[in-house]
C-alpha cells in the first residue's frame, strides 16, 4: 500500500511540488557559483525531468530556491542556470500550455512567438541563443517559474488585460534596453 500523497505532491513523483506550495509565488534566489547544493539541484531537476516526462521543468518545482530551469530535448534534459530572456518577437500566437505543479489543468497562454536568451551552463560558462515556437514556450514558461508566476495566474492576467498588450516575464528587460 503507497502512503497518502500530502497536500502539495504531484501524482506522477512526489518530488513535484503542486499549486498551493508557497515556493512556487517566491522569486527565486540567482545562483552566483556552482556549488554542491546547485550541483544536487540540477542533478535532481535533471532526472526529474526525464522520470516525469515534462518538456521543462524549474528548481522551485522541485523545492528549490536556486534560479534554475531544465529543458528537455527527445531523452537529454539540458540546464540553464540564471535564464533571462533578452528579446522578444513582435509576433504573438495563443496555445494551450499545462504545467506539472497544476496536474489536470490547461490553459490558453498568448506568448511571443520567438526569444532571444542567455543564461550559465552547469559549469558556470556563459549560454546565450535563441529558440522559436514550442521551444521559446517552454522557455518562457520555466523562467517564469522563476519569478514565482505560474500559467493560472498568467492566464488570469492575460484575460484582464487589452489584447494589445500581455506583458511576459523578460519584456520590461527589453523595453529598458531600447
Amino acid at each position: 500500500m503507497s502512503p497518502a500523497r500530502t497536500r502539495h505532491q504531484h501524482p506522477l513523483s512526489p518530488r513535484i511540488r503542486v499549486v498551493g506550495d508557497p515556493i512556487l509565488t517566491r522569486r527565486c534566489q540567482r545562483v552566483g557559483k556552482i556549488n554542491d547544493l546547485a550541483r544536487r539541484v540540477i542533478a535532481d531537476l535533471k532526472a526529474t525531468l526525464l522520470e516525469v516526462g515534462g518538456a521543462g521543468l524549474s528548481a522551485p518545482q522541485i523545492g528549490s530556491n536556486l534560479c534554475i530551469i531544465g529543458i528537455r530535448t527527445g531523452a537529454v534534459a539540458k540546464v540553464i542556470i540564471n535564464p533571462e530572456i533578452v528579446g522578444i518577437s513582435g509576433e504573438r500566437l495563443v496555445a494551450t500550455e499545462r504545467c506539472l505543479s497544476i496536474p489536470g489543468m490547461q490553459f490558453d497562454i498568448e506568448r511571443p512567438v520567438s526569444c532571444k536568451w542567455r543564461g550559465l551552463d552547469e559549469k558556470g560558462r556563459k549560454l546565450s541563443g535563441e529558440a522559436s515556437g514550442w521551444s521559446a514556450r517552454v522557455l518562457f514558461h520555466e523562467t517564469e517559474h522563476t519569478y514565482g508566476l505560474l500559467i493560472s495566474e498568467l492566464a488570469r492576467r492575460q484575460a484582464q488585460r487589452p489584447p494589445t498588450h500581455i506583458p511576459i516575464v523578460g519584456e520590461e528587460a527589453v523595453a529598458s534596453a531600447s
